[in-house]
């Protein structure tokens, strides 16, 4: 009984923690959406009246779903694509509460079918789109912005400005862009645009955010000297603390030695600590500025971000900024540097609470508290909220979600591969430099080398990819750090994955570069090859520059013989000159291909392909385009990696109008990339035109940032070093998506579906959906009870073998179509034999069925259905849908007793002693229902209706209730138990 209460407070728990999670859920969602169909009748009327797209000609088909804008606004996406023998379309569509607020053109082939003859040039285009947006919005304001195209040159890029629109014209071969940008007194609000960018001869881009962000305020009452004077004090007041003689010294302050003003722009406060006004997407002006620092202090921290408020003289976010890079060890701040600042008078006593600390410490939370809260975070799911959170919300759930990996996902085997694996696999890698601790980084220790806020990012981050991965049906593992990144570790991974699984998926966050002293048996000492480390680095010791362990970086020539199989069809390494081709390096030959049967160039290791010298779709055998992304190859591959210096997860790349961090864009990436049914091209596209109104190739990821920012020291601005790229190489046209086929087995006649999944795909036999790389596979389906295999049907083809081979390359229904057939079922029984003997039959008319009762039995009756049907050992039964089953009894019956006991979780418990002799026969309880057939009511107590839970018998197999239940109760005494709420 105290095991049965468990049981309902475990059931009640569960209910209510649903019901919790679910409130949650809802009050995440946004509260106001435009109906669908409003939606689709405005992206048919923008397609056919703006777009000039003439829909009589095409097959369309639309794709809808529900996000949140920057999670502050509802938004909505339509995918509509269009399909002739002559041309395909392919257009997604962004709704922000309501209003049109991007087109992105996914895919354009041959010639689009249009109402009126296409203008001459993009030029023509633009004013073409915004006549008739005005004309549909009925809004003059696109007019306006139609006007000052009046001038323009085609063939020439231009910069004016009309008023408070400021117009940039940007024009290439075979590509133009027309941006609008809001401006007052020379200072821009990058957000408040509207663009229009054309390639080849069609809209690639609409993107329009102009009544999305409203300005706050124009007032700037802080000078740019003033802004630096307010910057360098609070970067000067700026406190960390070390260890030094055991003993912790708080409020050391870095050595700030001159500052600039980066920017002045009108930005939102979205990533600042604090909000402005009741709207976040409010603008407001805002001074950036760049603090430098005389050195590189612990975790490569080298200056500071300083987000000003121009119009109130607040500080809106400040940030030290650090390298990704190894600095110049000259530059490094040594044990003396830090022993003198602790010593000088800097070191002051301060709250705690106020000084900046390295790492930045968490609130510890009770562990309890931490994984419930961080079970319901995992539960929710709402990716797309998390790709947005700012730092500040961040924090408090990173060491919530990190405590619950800690319990849930410390997996470090490789898979064990039992069959044929239908799906790809992820794996994701990250460095945390461990062998640079030092543990007199207060208040925890830490790695000089890596900033503890980019760790902690590191983590989180390698942790949502791997769900983005999983979502989609990948066998996905995050075995960032301490949870597989050691070198053996990888290498293992990488032989094991690639021999197991159709398509291998790699993203590893780490320190990178090259060695020419690799240590490793049988390279030449002076032979320089690319690497990168593992989780505890090539650079061991608790201060800089600490000692050389080459042994720890996992190298080219050791990845390429692990990747023979060429599964490796995405690799992202988020390391500094990952995709480096340079010929030499220091002085030294680098250039990628195999020397003396060894390879050399990661891209190469990975593809075993060449990176051709120039970006073509058609490189000669054994190579791979050097842009993937503008000119992306027919190889099965793609290859990211950053060519100098690499972007840190948790810092904005190129200080742009607000501190957009890198991880949001990147994770951004992914999310559309696993959850779309897109090339990585247009997942790159997405994500940059999510947060910087461009395509991929017009942001600085692409067009180069600086990946250490200029420092003042000697008295001068010393340049900053490792300017970074993005690169893609070979094809950027490869799709990470997974495509999810639905398991569909439908009544040919009738098309509603049977129940159930007879349909298997090489021999594996999956429940209603399976994800799969794309391919051709083995199909073949079973017979359900009562049907006949008619064929397949998939993406609108047809296929009549039983053994089928189908190329599933997209999202769909599978469907196993059956003819019904008129059948009979013998079963089998103890105590004799049938002729013909138990099976399935199928055919028509009846068939003659006789029971044999065996040595020591006799026949009693025959069931059909689980009804009586004759004495007679021998029957007529008529094809149809029916099961017959003979019952047999021993010639010398034992007898038993059953006993028959009611429980009432309601009323206590009540047994009571009703003896039944049975000989051996089926004894069928049947219950009788209320009135309201609501409950169960064989049993009543003190005048109350109960519901029957369920019944056990001889307290062990348990039977829910259902209209009636047949027990064989055999020879032995049997207890049987009623149990009611």
């Amino acid at each position: 009984m105290a095991s049965d209460s468990k049981q309902k407070l475990l059931l009640k728990t569960l209910f209510l923690t649903t019901l919790l999670i679910t409130i949650v859920y809802a009050s995440l969602m946004p509260h106001v959406q435009a109906s669908e169909t409003a939606i689709q009748q405005e992206v048919l009327s923008v397609t056919g009246n703006v777009i000039d797209i003439d829909l009589t000609k095409y097959a369309p088909a639309s794709e809808y779903k529900q996000d949140s804008y920057m999670d502050v606004l509802p938004q909505e996406n339509l995918r509509y694509t269009l399909e002739t023998e002559e041309s395909t379309l392919d257009l997604y569509y962004t709704f922000v509460s309501g209003k049109l607020q991007k087109i992105h053109v996914l895919e354009c082939q041959g010639s689009p079918r249009t109402h009126k003859t296409t203008a001459a040039n993009s030029l023509e285009m633009a004013k073409d789109f915004l006549s008739s947006y005005q004309d549909h919005s009925e809004n003059a304001f696109y007019e306006e912005l139609r006007t000052t195209l009046a001038d323009v040159d085609e063939n020439e890029n231009l910069t004016a400005t009309f008023g408070n629109t400021k117009l940039s014209v940007t024009a290439q071969e075979g590509s133009a862009t027309f941006r609008w940008t809001y401006v007052f007194n020379g200072v821009e609000a990058p957000d408040k645009c509207v663009a229009l960018h054309y390639e080849d001869g069609f809209l690639k881009y609409f993107i329009d955010n102009w009544d999305l962000y409203k300005i706050g305020s124009t007032s700037v009452n802080l000078s740019e000297q003033e802004a630096i004077d307010v910057a360098m004090s609070q970067a000067k007041a700026f406190t960390w603390s070390t260890v030094l003689d055991n003993e912790t010294v708080k409020g050391l302050r870095y050595n700030v030695t001159n500052a600039m003003v980066w920017t002045t722009v009108f930005v939102n406060s979205l990533y600042m600590d604090n909000p402005r006004g009741e709207d976040p997407l409010m603008l407001y002006p805002m001074r950036h500025i760049w603090v430098s620092f005389d050195k590189f202090y612990p975790c490569n921290v080298y200056g500071m971000n300083v987000y000003v408020w121009a119009d109130t003289g607040e500080i809106g976010h400040m940030q030290e900024r650090f390298s990704t890079m190894d600095p110049p060890a000259d530059l490094v701040a040594t044990a003396e540097d830090i022993s003198a600042l602790a010593t000088g008078s800097q070191a002051v006593a301060v709250d705690e609470e106020q000084s900046g600390s390295v790492p930045v410490a968490l609130m510890a939370l009770p562990a309890f508290a931490a994984l419930m809260v961080g079970a319901v975070f995992l539960y929710l799911g709402k990716k797309r909220s998390l790709v947005c959170m700012n730092r500040r919300s961040l924090k408090g759930l990173i060491l919530c979600f990190l405590i619950t990996l800690t319990v849930f996902f410390a997996v470090l085997a490789p898979p064990t591969v039992s069959a044929v694996n239908l799906n790809g696999r992820a794996t994701i890698w990250g460095s945390e430099s461990i062998g640079a601790w030092n543990s007199s980084i207060s208040p925890n220790g830490a790695s000089w080398r890596k900033h503890p806020d980019e760790v902690t990012q590191q983590q989180y981050t390698a942790d949502f990819i791997r769900d983005e991965f999983g979502q989609n049906g990948y066998y996905a593992s995050d075995y960032q750090g301490d949870d597989g990144s050691d070198k053996n570790s990888i290498l293992n991974q990488i032989q094991v994955n690639g021999q197991n699984f159709p398509r291998v998926a790699v993203v590893d966050f780490d320190h990178g570069n090259g060695k020419s002293n690799t240590t490793l048996e049988g390279v030449p000492i002076d032979e320089f090859h690319f690497m990168f480390e593992d989780n505890t680095g090539t650079i061991i010791g608790g201060q800089s520059p600490g000692t050389n362990v080459s042994s720890n970086g996992v190298y080219d020539l050791e990845i390429y013989p692990r990747t023979g199989s060429e599964n490796y069809f995405f690799v992202l390494i988020n390391a500094c000159n990952s995709a480096c081709l340079n010929e030499t390096w220091n002085g030294e030959p680098c250039y990628q291909g195999l020397i003396g049967g060894r390879a050399r160039g990661m891209p190469y290791a990975w593809t075993h392909r060449m990176v051709h010298p120039t970006a073509t779709s058609t490189p000669p055998y054994g190579n791979i385009s050097r842009n993937g992304y503008t000119h992306p190859d027919s190889n099965s591959f793609v290859y990211l990696g950053f060519d100098g210096g690499s972007a840190a997860l948790s810092q904005d790349v190129e200080g742009l109008e607000e501190p957009c961090e890198y991880r949001l864009w990147l994770e951004h990436f992914f999310s559309y990339a696993l959850r779309n049914d897109w090339s990585v091209n247009d997942a790159l596209d997405e994500a940059s035109q999510y947060f910087y109104d461009g395509d991929f190739d017009q942001i600085p990821l692409y067009t180069g940032f600086d990946a250490i920012w200029p420092m003042y020291y000697n008295e001068q601005w010393n340049n900053g070093t490792g300017t970074g790229y993005l690169r893609v190489y070979g094809n950027g046209n490869v799709k990470l998506y997974q495509p999810k086929i639905d398991l569909v087995a439908r009544n040919y006649s009738t098309g509603s579906p049977l129940g159930g999944n007879p349909t298997t795909i090489e021999g594996q036999s999956f429940g209603a959906y399976a994800y799969v790389v794309p391919k051709g596979y083995a199909i073949y389906a079973t017979d359900p009870t009562g049907y006949q295999f008619s064929h397949y049907a998939y993406k609108g083809s047809n296929y009549t073998n039983r053994q089928s081979t189908i190329l599933l390359d997209a999202d769909g229904e599978l469907t196993t179509y059956y003819t019904q057939v008129s059948y009979i079922i013998i079963e089998s029984a103890s105590g004799g034999t049938t002729t013909p003997s138990a099976g399935y039959y199928t055919g028509s008319g009846s068939m003659q069925i006789q029971a044999n009762a065996n040595q020591g039995y006799h026949f009693v009756e025959w069931r059909l259905n689980g009804e009586y049907l004759s004495s007679n050992p021998t029957v007529y039964v008529d094809y149809g849908a029916n099961t017959v089953e003979p019952i047999f009894a021993p010639d010398n019956p034992q007898y038993a007793d059953v006993t028959i006991r009611a429980w009432s979780y309601t009323y206590g418990s009540e047994g009571y002693g009703l003896q039944i002799d049975c000989d051996g026969e089926y004894f069928g309880l049947t219950p009788i229902y209320n009135d309201q057939s609501l409950y169960i009511g064989w049993y009543t107590f003190s005048n109350s209706q109960l519901p029957c839970w369920y019944i056990s018998v001889n307290g062990g197999q348990q039977y829910a209730w259902g209209n009636s239940i047949y027990l064989y109760l055999g020879t032995s005494p049997t207890l049987i138990d009623f149990y009611f709420y």
